[in-house]
């Protein structure tokens, strides 16, 4: 996605001891549907925007 948002702290898994949180049900329930895949493009993109403003990514 390259953006940064809010979580919900009511929707969250926890994979390999580090805490993943969702932004509704539908949308992590699709994300346990290819999960590792998931984790590995959010690493992946994590990289690029760790110290990005969030309003920088919006534009």
């Amino acid at each position: 996605m390259g953006f940064k948002f809010d979580g919900d702290p009511n929707i969250w898994k926890i994979v390999d001891n580090k805490l993943y949180l969702n932004l509704s049900k539908p949308i992590q329930t699709h994300w346990e549907g290819d999960q590792s895949n998931f984790i590995q493009t959010a690493n992946t993109n994590w990289v690029k925007i760790k110290d990005a403003e969030p309003a920088s990514l919006q534009k």
